[in-house]
């Protein structure tokens, strides 16, 4: 009876079609060109900044000047208001409308003690009194009213400061933009220049990693197989029967058995 063993070896290629090999060598090679030629990796020559046209540099200057001086009619509102805050046109000497009125009043009374002959009477001085009184007292009532409608205004026009100075730093504001967009600008030429070198690694390494990826081999190593002796002999005595009836045993055990062992 003998024995058999030993080992089988399998060994897998997985490498790309032939017809393509030429172009990935090729491929490889440009690569490799363009990364030792540093290709693409210089930055955009020109500002990535739009400066302010003409017309927003004269809006900006129209608006800086109207928020510095103020409006004339502003100003001319909040005196007015002010005046009659404070006050102002209740001194008769102030109100350019008592004078006139005072007038009105003794033209009238004049008129009438004229018109009956008692001019210079105490009658005619007494109702001349109290028709001036009468008027100054109106005409103090309404200042009054318009006094105090005018501190309904104030704070309107004391808003109306902060406007124009809401509106300067409107203009500062898209100044220090434009700027902070100059700044930025600059900023991303020194990040590309000192991120470039690994960028280009970086891109290379994945084109080269990438191809070689495609081929390779595996090998892969399998026992081999064992014979049985019992099995040989057993199974070469029943090959031995059914060719030589009587005998078959024998021959099939011994002889068969061990050519087929």
């Amino acid at each position: 009876m003998s024995s058999g063993g030993g080992t089988t070896s399998t060994i897998q290629k997985a490498d790309p079609w032939k017809g393509a090999q030429p172009y990935l060598y090729d491929i490889m090679g440009q690569a490799q060109g363009l990364y030792n030629q540093s290709a693409g990796d210089t930055y955009y020559p020109g500002s990535t900044v739009v400066p302010f046209s003409p017309e927003t540099q004269a809006g900006l200057g129209a608006i800086t000047s109207r928020a510095t001086q103020g409006s004339p009619l502003n100003a001319a509102a909040q005196q007015q208001i002010l005046s009659t805050i404070g006050g102002d046109y209740l001194d008769p000497t102030q109100n350019p409308a008592y004078g006139g009125l005072m007038q009105d009043v003794r033209n009238q009374v004049n008129s009438q003690f004229g018109a009956a002959g008692r001019t210079a009477s105490g009658a005619h001085a007494g109702a001349m009194t109290r028709q001036m009184m009468d008027a100054g007292g109106r005409l103090y009532n309404q200042e009054r009213t318009h006094q105090l409608n005018a501190t309904q205004l104030a704070p309107q026009l004391a808003g109306q400061d902060y406007i124009d100075a809401n509106a300067l730093l409107g203009v500062g504001a898209q100044r220090e933009g434009l700027g902070q967009q100059y700044v930025q600008d600059q900023l991303a030429r020194w990040n590309y220049a000192q991120q470039q070198p690994w960028q280009n690694l970086q891109n290379y390494s994945g084109l080269v990693t990438g191809m070689g990826g495609m081929g390779g081999q595996t090998s892969m190593t399998q026992p081999g197989a064992q014979s049985n002796p019992i099995g040989s002999a057993m199974g070469g005595a029943l090959l031995g029967n059914m060719l030589f009836p009587g005998v078959g045993g024998l021959i099939g055990g011994g002889l068969l058995g061990g050519l087929f062992g």
